[in-house]
């Protein structure tokens, strides 16, 4: 192996025999600014967002708390006027039923009809049924 490598001569990895010259621009460091207010002010920004939204979730339980009790307001009048349409409809009911007719007839004065008599309107005249 040593034979073999005897041979091949040594370069370098490709480097460039020269490179390039390139001038440098007038850069030159600067320092950076001095911090004005900055920690002093971003805790006073979060202070201020922190106790903001606080006070806008009291106001919206407040709110939503308010909206419940109206609700549950609505509700106990919703029953109560359920409650007294459904005693008007059974009064009405009782009170166009037949018997309640009868009755209310009766403290009218009213007495049933002794016979019944229909019209006929083609011909023009009273007809009475036979009972």
């Amino acid at each position: 192996m040593s034979v073999a490598l005897a041979g091949v001569q040594s370069r370098p990895w490709a480097q460039p025999d020269s490179r390039p010259v390139i001038a440098s621009p007038n850069l030159s460091v600067v320092p950076a600014p001095a911090p004005r207010r900055g920690f002093t002010l971003c805790v006073a920004t979060c202070v201020l967002l922190f106790v903001g939204a606080l006070l806008l979730s009291f106001y919206l339980n407040t709110r939503m708390v308010q909206g419940a009790y109206e609700m549950k307001a609505i509700k106990v009048e919703l029953s109560t006027v359920q409650i007294e349409e459904e005693t008007l409809a059974a009064s009405a009911a009782q009170a166009t039923s037949t018997q309640g007719l009868r009755a209310q007839a009766a403290a009218l004065g009213m007495v049933p009809a002794s016979s019944l008599r229909h019209v006929d309107l083609d011909a023009g005249t009273l007809s009475k049924t036979a009972n």
